[in-house]
């Protein structure tokens, strides 16, 4: 019992040093997604960025690898963000400016830690048209502060992301949302994707829905524009927001060529 006081004594004496030292620790978190052309932000890497004591702390560089890229003049930027309150990505709130495309990318003096953790996205944004078999790697090498060098510590092992295209993006062609997609092939190698345009809110039926398409004739690297191919109108005295569609499927029948699509028609006042 008597070397319990001197335990104490030893461990409240590392903690003061570490909290006199004011260090930070950066945890990295990579969100297993694809990384899509047409969209100006992807979210490749979450930096979580804890500091010791009350002191604010100045992050000088953030120093970042592409290495494990397929190929790096596949990307046009790699920005830094804030993240949002609850720690999602975020678009909106910029650090730095946006940085090119190197081996080596480094964002300099982002950004100043007052609270005891700050999460920052880095995000990357495609050509507009690149081989979807090729992958996109990112990864946070070092953290400079105010107070040296800190390696940052890796959640789990990243991984090489693969890349895609971003058919379909919130408010586009007049469509608040575009959900429950589906997609086939036609006997004649055309890539086909259905969904629900659902003009005026994200929410299921009842509403103003329709179904529609996309064509893709090179594979998925370009598409053609939306065509609607399900939509009920007005029908039985009643406005389209009471004639919705929803639920997408598209059949290919490998006999004969032909081409079905169906969805779910609600008619009527769901409610008020």
């Amino acid at each position: 019992m008597k070397n319990y006081p001197c335990f104490y004594l030893t461990c409240s004496f590392l903690l003061l040093c570490l909290s006199a030292l004011g260090q930070v620790q950066v945890n990295q978190f990579q969100p297993l997604l694809p990384v899509l052309t047409l969209k100006e932000a992807n979210p490749v890497l979450r930096l979580e960025l804890i500091k010791s004591g009350e002191d604010a702390r100045l992050i000088k560089d953030i120093v970042c690898s592409l290495k494990g890229t397929t190929r790096l003049d596949d990307i046009e930027s790699v920005c830094l963000y804030a993240a949002a309150k609850n720690g999602s990505f975020s678009a909106k709130t910029l650090l730095t400016a946006p940085q090119p495309a190197t081996s080596k990318v480094t964002f300099k003096y982002p950004l100043s830690l007052q609270a005891d953790t700050t999460i920052v996205w880095l995000s990357v944004k495609l050509k507009d048209k690149i081989d979807l078999a090729h992958r996109i790697q990112l990864s946070c090498t070092a953290v400079k502060t105010d107070l040296g060098k800190v390696t940052p510590i890796t959640v789990r092992p990243l991984v090489a992301l693969r890349t895609g295209v971003a058919v379909r993006q919130y408010q586009q062609d007049g469509v608040h949302t575009s959900r429950i997609p589906g997609i086939a092939t036609s006997q004649k190698g055309t890539l086909l994707a259905v969904y629900d345009a659902r003009y005026d809110t994200s929410r299921d039926l009842q509403g103003d829905i329709d179904i529609a398409l996309n064509r893709s004739f090179d594979g998925g690297a370009t598409w053609q524009p939306m065509q609607v191919v399900l939509d009920r109108k007005e029908w039985g005295g009643l406005p389209e927001k009471y004639n919705g569609v929803s639920d997408a499927c598209v059949l290919v029948d490998r006999q004969t060529g032909a081409i079905y699509v169906a969805g779910l028609w609600m008619h009527g006042v769901l409610d008020g």
